[in-house]
């Protein structure tokens, strides 16, 4: 699903999600967890069975993987080509996942269904500031996301080289930003508040990428 419709999708339910716990010298990311990446063939499809109900599903990179939603608690994962991508998982009370998807070349093939893992339990990390800038730069790979929350409002964003990656803003506290081509480059964030922050983000090399 392309990012602009997924972000319209969302807008209704996210407007209700409160902000996460932060202060005004941190932001914090959410991003999947590698070591329980869901690892696929191309040309193969597993089902992924949720305990919970959700409401909306996006993938980072359709040309690695893609999606279908069979019901509101299972999902159709097909992999397309190998390469290491982001499946964003929406619930109806408001928490989230991110699910890191791997589809690779010599893959064995398994079970054809796979349990998602429980709500609200993607990485969590803390990014520090020190004047309005991020202290280390933020890793993301090439066609992953990472959704990057904060307790101050998001008025804008801008992004310095929008060839390595692009951003959406959810709702106030929170933006979808997403890895295009590897390099580093600086997300601008404009609060409510007037205040800028800006967030240095290096966009890694897809290691299961052929092109």
């Amino acid at each position: 699903m392309p990012v602009k419709l997924f972000i319209f999708c969302l807008i209704a339910l996210i407007s209700a999600w409160s902000p996460i716990s932060s202060n005004a010298e941190t932001l914090q990311v959410l991003r999947g967890n590698p070591s329980a990446a869901i690892v696929i063939a191309p040309d193969s499809t597993i089902t992924l069975e949720s305990a919970e109900r959700f409401v909306e599903t996006s993938i980072a990179n359709a040309r690695i993987a893609d999606i279908a939603n069979l019901s509101s608690q299972k999902i159709a994962l097909s992999g397309l080509r190998p390469g290491r991508t982001t499946l964003s998982v929406f619930y109806g009370d408001f928490s989230m996942n991110n699910v890191d998807i791997v589809v690779l070349q010599n893959a064995v093939a398994s079970d054809t269904q796979s349990s998602l893992p429980l709500p609200n339990t993607p990485i969590l990390e803390e990014v520090s500031l020190r004047n309005g800038r991020t202290i280390d730069s933020v890793p993301l790979p090439a066609s992953g996301a990472i959704i990057v929350g904060s307790d101050v409002p998001f008025q804008d964003w801008s992004v310095k080289d929008s060839s390595i990656l692009d951003a959406v803003i959810l709702f106030e506290n929170w933006i979808y930003v997403l890895g295009r081509e590897p390099g580093t480059t600086t997300l601008t964030l404009w609060r409510h508040s007037d205040a800028e922050t800006h967030v240095t983000i290096e966009v890694q090399p897809n290691m299961y990428d052929v092109e």
